[in-house]
């Protein structure tokens, strides 16, 4: 199975030192300020590829 990585975007100056004053461990979480750049950082990770892994959602009955 691969590896999961977040990319949280939308994140403003503001709510960065934010999260900062209130001791948020986000060490291991990409943050990105756009929509935009956290795509663009999505895909420098996989070599441009869009990979689809499927649904891990339970199929209605």
């Amino acid at each position: 199975m691969r590896g999961r990585e977040v990319v949280l975007v939308g994140v403003t100056p503001a709510a960065a030192r934010l999260m900062v004053e209130q001791g948020a461990d986000v060490g291991g979480v990409v943050t990105r300020s756009t929509l935009e750049l956290g795509f663009a950082c999505a895909l420098s990770k996989t070599g441009g590829q869009i990979i689809y892994l499927g649904t891990s959602h339970a199929q209605p009955s």
